[in-house]
């Protein structure tokens, strides 16, 4: 396999997307059907999350407990000391239990929570809610089935050569698109197209970071939307690329079987052993390694460069196609375009079914020459074999086979006959695409679980799915902090009426810890209700009033049944919550966690008079606040010194053992000298997220004579981050991108950013068929380079893009603040329909009232002064 060098673990179910390789976490080489060796070899890929991985193994050691302030004696502990049993354990005669003695840290204790929930002391309502409906309500975050689809589809372009392809693909964009994304957000969905095929450079290179770049985006896209693949292929497979490992039998048996030592020194010269991989392998070395020229600046330079590249390319795999046997040609010989289906059609039969397949066919057809090279056969055959598979897995009707009169050129609209053939392919794929999108429509209306139900608004359900969801991946990454856990045990199966309060700096690794106790509570108390808050990574749990509104409704709505209608506003809440707290700690106990309060934005207010310094009997509260932020301040005025847990630091040993663990997480190898140099950077800074930073910037660094120089704290490590990323993809395009993320307030959509940067000129290249294309290529970079620091958030069925940590992005605000002003008259602009000549449509906001959005509904969602 082309980016694989190991075999061997269980066949995947065909309807699963398949998974990337660990040592090179992009994608997969298909040609065909696989054959028994490459299946093995598919079976041994396993895909890398970079977007929302949280970076804190469970290998790491456990930190010891730290009070904030010097006591006597533990406050969790103290609390049990000459008091009465919890009403749980009245009720239920639940014991406590021993994380310590009876289970292993490494795995989240909550999946051991036992199932069969009685429904004594639950509203009605809530007992004929659908039972994933009820793990949401009552906090059930182990036994919750999270739906990840959303209201939004995706037309994944999948092109084998985009020169081939560039009319039909610009009626795609300018003809059909705009009519069908304005049927879809009728309806209330989003459509988006990815389309990364338009002969931009970093496609020249024939390198494997344009085919990385496209699966890594294909893969971005399927956890949350439903695809559907329109492929354009002719009579080419497009260009073809080496292989980025091979396995080391394979690789020697190759050198033994060359015909010449020109031929084994020219391989030799780019393959070499990696010993790091599991089993180790021959990995292709970065370009720069053997041709300086390719990292210059000029133009010039580069040309030459990639000329000589090029020549490279076409030795080695004349060599490979000479040497190799069918079956590793087609293991190890692929094209981006049969990565592209292969990881679509042969891997899901759901997008098989709904894969569009446009075939032109020129006439008078092309004659195959008699005489054909080892290298133009090989590629046929693979031609020849893909197109075969595609008629057995692809629906007939969505089989597209056109013939159209060949001129020398290529099509042009000017020609009557090529104008005809254009205006076909617009019909059958509008045709198409609508019915598609159609039924994904219906399929989405009768599975998803999200909608009102009982009165219970949807957003209600919206809101903690996104909660569940992200404490479900926090815990899997969390470190070790038993002694911690254990102590904040004794203190929810207490009968304490104090919240408590964890305290730590920016990084630390609250995040973790809270999710982990989650998971934990349920253990501890089996029939608890649990209400989980991380503030900031929704637009309910955004602000102070915000995360009220939606806690005070899962409080009602398990106490009485029914949503809280009372007064939006401070006042009300801090009359109503208390009520309720009062009402439903007679029911079963509760525990509440709120994680990040420093974090809310303060819209309206930042007041903490809301939070009791006394709870209900059968009630605990447990909050996460930064050091040195006002709301802590606040806060200590409120509860006793006694009831804060400092959060522990991490030792150097545990630092490094994380970034260890890091750094191999997000390489499929590590240079040494790069190795040896960040890991002397964790005895200055310990801190989780420095260590994430850090881990995540070894993975941009290809070239073997490349340093990284550790900054040694969070703020400045951001900040290199930053200006490397500049570097790569162009300082004017970095900042305005940013800026125009920064600046919006519940994050921003795919098809709404591509509208942005198509407006600006900074992202245009005269040289595309489509003058915007270099704006969809930097959106999906800019993904790629910033995974675990970005989220999907999801606000009144609107699917955006937003910051993950609020560190990162103050260092982002902090940088780019002097394009914040441009950036608000960009998204205003845009909002109120004043369109530039780009070639794509601007949309506004779906709205069911008005096509025009208002002042006031731009100030709403991107928190602008207008």
């Amino acid at each position: 396999m082309g980016n694989s060098c190991s075999s061997g673990q269980a066949h995947k179910d065909k309807d699963n997307m398949s998974q990337r390789s660990e040592e090179s976490g992009s994608y997969h080489v298909r040609t065909s059907i696989p054959s028994e060796k490459q299946q093995a070899l598919l079976n041994h890929v396993s895909q890398q999350q970079h977007c929302g991985v949280l970076l804190e193994p469970s290998t790491a050691g456990q930190p010891t407990l730290q009070p904030l302030q010097p006591t006597a004696t533990s406050p969790t502990v103290s609390a049990m000391n000459g008091k009465k049993p919890p009403l749980s354990k009245v009720l239920r005669g639940v014991a406590p239990t021993s994380i310590s003695d009876s289970m292993s840290l490494s795995s989240p204790p909550g999946i051991h929570s036992p199932k069969g929930f009685e429904h004594s002391h639950l509203p009605p309502i809530v007992c004929s809610l659908s039972e994933d409906l009820q793990n949401l309500i009552m906090g059930r975050i182990s036994e919750a089935k999270i739906t990840t689809r959303t209201q939004k589809i995706v037309i994944y372009v999948c092109a084998a050569d985009s020169q081939d392809c560039c009319v039909e693909k610009g009626s795609l964009h300018n003809v059909i698109y705009p009519e069908l994304r304005a049927h879809c957000r009728s309806k209330g969905y989003e459509l988006h197209i990815v389309d990364l095929h338009w002969k931009t450079p970093l496609e020249k290179q024939q390198d494997h970071e344009f085919p990385e770049l496209c699966i890594g985006e294909l893969t971005r896209q399927m956890e949350i939307a439903y695809i559907i693949p329109v492929l354009f292929l002719n009579n080419s497979l497009g260009t073809s690329l080496l292989p980025i490992t091979i396995e080391s039998a394979d690789f020697k048996m190759a050198l033994d079987s060359a015909e010449s030592q020109v031929a084994q020194t020219l391989l030799s010269k780019w393959y070499q052993l990696d010993s790091a991989a599991q089993p180790p392998c021959y990995r292709l070395q970065p370009i720069a390694s053997h041709i300086p020229g390719f990292k210059e600046t000029s133009q010039e330079e580069r040309e030459r460069a990639l000329e000589e590249w090029r020549g490279e390319i076409d030795r080695m795999l004349a060599i490979f196609v000479n040497i190799l046997p069918q079956e590793l040609r087609d293991t190890y010989l692929t094209t981006v375009v049969e990565q592209e289906v292969h990881n679509t059609v042969f891997m899901s039969q759901e997008l098989a079914k709904r894969c569009i397949w446009l075939n032109r066919v020129y006439t008078p057809s092309e004659k195959t020459p008699e005489n054909l090279s080892p290298r133009e056969a090989e590629l046929k055959r693979r031609l020849n074999n893909l197109q075969r598979d595609l008629a057995n897995q692809l629906l007939e009707r969505h089989i597209m086979r056109i013939s159209v009169k060949y001129v020398c050129g290529g099509l042009s609209e000017e020609i009557p006959e090529h104008k005809l053939y254009v205006e076909h392919v617009v019909d059958y794929l509008k045709k198409n695409l609508l019915e598609s999108i159609d039924a994904i429509m219906e399929e989405h209306h009768n599975k998803t679980v999200l909608k009102p139900t009982y009165g219970i608004d949807s957003s209600l359900f919206e809101e903690l799915t996104q909660q569940t969801t992200f404490c479900q991946r926090a815990a899997q990454c969390s470190i070790n902090r038993e002694k911690m856990l254990s102590d904040i045990e004794k203190y929810i199966v207490s009968d304490n009426t104090s919240p408590l309060v964890i305290v730590g700096p920016v990084g630390c690794g609250k995040s973790t810890l809270l999710s982990r106790i989650a998971q934990c509570s349920l253990t501890w108390q089996p029939e608890a209700f649990l209400i989980v808050r991380f503030v900031g990574i929704s637009a309910q749990s955004s602000s102070i009033q915000q995360l009220l509104h939606s806690i005070t409704n899962q409080c009602s709505i398990l106490t009485h049944g029914h949503q809280s209608y009372e007064t939006h506003n401070m006042e009300t809440y801090a009359k109503v919550l208390p009520a309720l707290l009062n009402a439903i700690c007679l029911q079963r106990p509760l525990i509440v966690l709120i994680d990040g309060i420093d974090q809310v934005k303060c819209y309206n207010s930042c007041t903490i008079d809301w939070l009791p310094n006394k709870l209900p009997d059968n009630v605990k509260l447990i909050l996460s606040v930064a050091e040195d932020c006002s709301i802590f301040e606040d806060i200590k005025g409120k509860i006793d010194a006694k009831y804060f847990i400092k959060m522990s630091p991490l030792d150097e040993t545990e630092a490094t053992g994380i970034l260890l663990s890091s750094v191999m997480q997000y390489n499929h190898s590590v240079n040494s000298h790069i190795k040896d140099c960040v890991l002397t950077s964790v005895q200055q800074c310990t801190l989780p997220l420095y260590v994430k930073v850090l881990a995540w910037q070894t993975s941009w660094y290809t070239e073997k004579e490349h340093e990284i120089v550790p900054k040694g704290n969070i703020i400045d490590q951001l900040s290199q981050m930053l200006e490397k990323l500049e570097k790569i993809l162009g300082i004017t395009q970095v900042q305005h991108a940013l800026a125009l993320m920064t600046c919006t307030k519940d994050g921003i959509t795919d098809s709404e950013m591509i509208d942005l940067l198509a407006y600006d000129d900074c992202f245009h290249n005269n040289g595309t068929y489509v003058v915007w294309a270099p704006a969809c290529l930097t959106w999906s970079r800019l993904n790629k380079h910033l995974a675990p620091f970005l989220q999907w958030t999801l606000t009144g069925g609107v699917l955006g893009v937003q910051w993950r940590d609020n560190t990162f992005l103050q260092a982002v605000k902090t940088r780019y603040k002097e394009y914040t002003t441009w950036a608000n008259t960009m998204l205003y602009d845009y909002y109120m329909l004043q369109s530039k000549k780009t070639g794509r449509v601007a949309l506004p906001i779906p709205s069911t009232q008005s096509d025009q959005i208002s002042a006031f509904a731009i100030s709403e969602r991107f928190g602008m002064d207008i």
